[in-house]
């Protein structure tokens, strides 16, 4: 009923290094070099083991998800094909030095939504266009045999016709809204790169970003309707995270973008997300995040939080991993697979109820500078309650049938 796609080889050609793709650094036409979203020099290398760091890469066994972790060479943790090798020395400075002045800041945000635009073209391939005239065949057909009656020619014409138009306005719908999702992500990337523009031109001052360790800082702009917020830990946690959120609400989607880079001693932790969320939840969003940045424990949860519900886009250092106890790990990966569970409004930034980063979360509590409540060292040790995998698994089918674009666009015209 869908066009033919060899999904895994396309994904594949996405993912790999290649050359064939155009810069997409405004109006230049040079081809891509592989290059990182991340600085592999000064962040990713210091999470990494003998070259590698550890990734979230579930197999497929026939029409199954498999959940797995794999090695992912230094080389290859997240790089896209983004830029040519001129437009990639735009961000020499992120590269070679630690994210010190508003520039950077803005630098690495245009960088990583850029990487998120990229790879927007999986969404191409996961929603294939319907193949109209094996569609009309399938329900024409299966129309008959269930109603056991005859069509003349002329009523079969008929059908067929509407049925035809039907699915084209489906598949026009849904290019519709991926092509708007795209246009949305490329006008957040260009606002940082104007804003770059703005500050090489000395339109307002390249001021310094706060100290590490001390408050969280919010962004806002009169011409704009997202805000930033960014915060510079004093400790490290051995993890890289560069994803977008797509949550809708009545219809509507509203996208979060969060960047965490680890650095020698230290992380900065960058999240852009609309203004106008949804009034019902504004508040709530709101207060999460603010009050994830009181002390080095809840900034530990605030990171662990966006672990789970951003699987696809973490990198860990191999220890992490590697020293976690197997039936943790199962856990964990299982969460993974239903990532619907922990992004959708009513449950965005609830504290992730298991610790990743035991070894950290132990240390930060033996310091003894805050009082934590002795849930904060149980979810070391205890895993909670999940419903059984079945019934996870028919949830999930149940959202994605509910919200993917293609049946919704039927489901509107049928």
């Amino acid at each position: 009923m869908f066009e033919k796609k060899d999904y895994d080889k396309e994904i594949l050609n996405i993912n790999k290094r290649s050359k064939k793709h155009t810069c997409l650094y405004s109006d230049c036409l040079g081809k891509t070099i592989y290059s990182h979203a991340i600085s592999k020099s000064i962040s990713i290398e210091k999470i990494s083991e003998n070259g590698h760091v550890k990734k979230f890469s579930p197999i497929r066994h026939g029409d199954e998800k498999i959940p797995k972790i794999s090695d992912v060479g230094i080389n290859e943790a997240t790089a896209f094909n983004g830029f040519c090798h001129l437009h990639d020395g735009f961000f020499n400075d992120i590269d070679e030095r630690e994210i010190n002045n508003l520039r950077d800041l803005f630098l690495q945000i245009y960088r990583s939504i850029s990487c998120v635009y990229y790879y927007e073209q999986i969404g191409d391939v996961l929603y294939p266009d319907i193949d109209i005239d094996e569609a009309v065949k399938i329900i024409v057909n299966n129309q008959i045999t269930k109603d056991e009656i005859d069509l003349t020619q002329d009523k079969l014409y008929k059908v067929k016709g509407f049925l035809s138009d039907e699915m084209a306005r489906a598949n026009n719908i849904k290019n519709s809204e991926l092509n708007k999702r795209k246009e949305e992500i490329n006008r957040v990337r260009n606002y940082f790169l104007n804003n770059i523009h703005e500050l090489d031109e000395c339109k307002y001052t390249n001021r310094k970003l706060n100290e590490k360790g001390t408050e969280l800082q919010t962004i806002k702009f009169n011409d704009f309707d997202y805000a930033l917020f960014y915060y510079i830990t004093d400790f490290q946690v051995p993890v890289a995270i560069n994803t977008m959120h797509n949550l809708n609400y009545d219809g509507r989607n509203f996208l979060f973008f969060y960047i965490v880079i680890p650095y020698e001693a230290s992380n900065i932790i960058i999240g852009v997300m609309e203004n106008n969320l949804p009034p019902e939840y504004y508040d709530k969003i709101i207060t999460l995040i603010d009050d994830a940045f009181k002390n080095r424990l809840s900034v530990l949860n605030f990171i662990e939080t966006l672990v789970i519900s951003s699987p696809d886009e973490t990198y860990f250092k191999p220890c992490i991993i590697n020293n976690m106890r197997k039936e943790k790990l199962d856990f964990i990966l299982n969460d993974f697979m239903f990532l619907h569970e922990f992004l959708s409004f009513d449950k965005y930034f609830l504290e992730y109820d298991v610790s990743i980063f035991d070894e950290l979360r132990t240390s930060i509590i033996s310091e003894g500078i805050n009082v934590f409540n002795e849930s904060e060292l149980d979810k070391i040790h205890t895993l909670p309650m999940r419903e059984s995998i079945d019934v996870r698994k028919n949830k999930m089918m149940s959202k994605i049938m509910r919200e993917n674009i293609t049946i919704k666009s039927l489901k509107n015209d049928l």
